[in-house]
């Protein structure tokens, strides 16, 4: 029976996901006996939760609310509510922060954390350890440059990916939303199937997927709750990674209304499956309002299906400056 990898940005994802994907763990709980677990995942959760949290944080503390005032403001009857409400939102937003700060320190406090230790510990879940060898064979994986793997000093992806050819013996499915294991499917495929004799079925970036795959049944609840949280994710993955860079440069173009590879989403534009070669860009001095704009009036689901012309029409569309002319205020 095939088994399961679950990468270690999956886990962390619930970080960032509403708490009702949270469903989706448990779900997985279900089918721990077909879950393979290199401890160096665990591990790798155990040290990003940290910096997961304190980056919730910090976008919680870039919420807070700043109100334009002035003398024509401030006697209106209405500004002493408005200044109330803005005093109460301040204080739940620290209470939450000061909540949150807790819990980076107290796991147990961690709901996210309980879940998936619950799930390692597991009877069922096979637990994987890496030795010396696997280290050795991970470092000079990493030096000749051999994926998986993208950081230039810690070889984490490497230990686990050896771990998973000297400790599996059976077809397996990996669960991940690191491009280094889709761009590479075909070469990671062959060499798996080299050195166990069995194969590599599938690199999803979903867990129900990767369940069903199974041959296992999957609520379609769990699927459709997976849908939205990946497609939510996506969307402010893709909006940090592409449009903030144009708004650093006061330039819109559109590179950042992608299709990826196989309707999936890439942050790498060199990677993009319409965007390589197009060196057109569409100026604008109003980037941040247009920004929000695009962010109101474009929906994720039919941004990621859209054909390239479709895409650049609406984005023209949003703002008159956007055609071409880039008038000066």
């Amino acid at each position: 029976m095939p088994k399961i990898f679950i990468d270690t940005n999956v886990f962390l994802d619930f970080y960032r996901a509403k708490k009702d994907s949270l469903e989706i763990l448990r779900e997985l709980y279900q089918h721990s006996g077909s879950i393979v677990f290199p401890s160096l995942v665990y591990d790798e959760f155990l040290r990003n939760r940290v910096k997961i949290i304190e980056q919730v944080i910090n976008s919680l503390r870039n919420e807070k609310p700043k109100y334009f005032t002035s003398a024509i403001v401030e006697g209106l009857e209405v500004f002493e509510d408005l200044k109330r409400s803005r005093e109460e939102h301040k204080k739940y937003l620290d209470i939450t922060i000061s909540k949150l700060d807790e819990i980076k320190e107290d796991s147990k406090q961690d709901d996210v954390f309980l879940e998936l230790t619950k799930l390692y510990k597991s009877e069922k879940i096979e637990i994987y350890e890496h030795d010396n060898s696997i280290i050795h064979r991970a470092q000079k994986r990493h030096l000749l440059g051999q994926p998986p793997g993208t950081d230039k000093i810690k070889i984490c992806d490497e230990v686990i990916w050896e771990t998973i050819l000297a400790r599996i013996d059976d077809d397996i499915i990996i669960v991940s939303r690191d491009g280094t294991y889709k761009e590479n499917h075909q070469y990671l495929s062959h060499e798996y199937e080299e050195r166990t004799d069995k194969k590599l079925l599938k690199i999803t970036d979903k867990i129900s997927e990767g369940i069903k795959l199974l041959g296992e049944t999957v609520p379609q609840e769990i699927i459709e709750l997976e849908d939205k949280q990946v497609d939510a994710l996506m969307w402010e993955k893709f909006l940090d990674a592409n449009l903030g860079a144009s708004l650093d440069a006061e330039r819109i173009g559109p590179a950042f209304l992608i299709k990826g590879i196989d309707g999936g989403w890439d942050p790498d534009p060199s990677k993009l499956e319409w965007v390589e070669g197009y060196s057109g860009s569409l100026p604008s001095k109003r980037s941040e309002r247009l920004f929000e704009r695009i962010k109101e009036e474009i929906k994720t689901d039919w941004l990621r299906k859209g054909r390239k012309e479709d895409l650049e029409k609406v984005l023209k569309s949003l703002d008159p400056e956007t055609n071409g002319e880039d008038t000066e205020e």
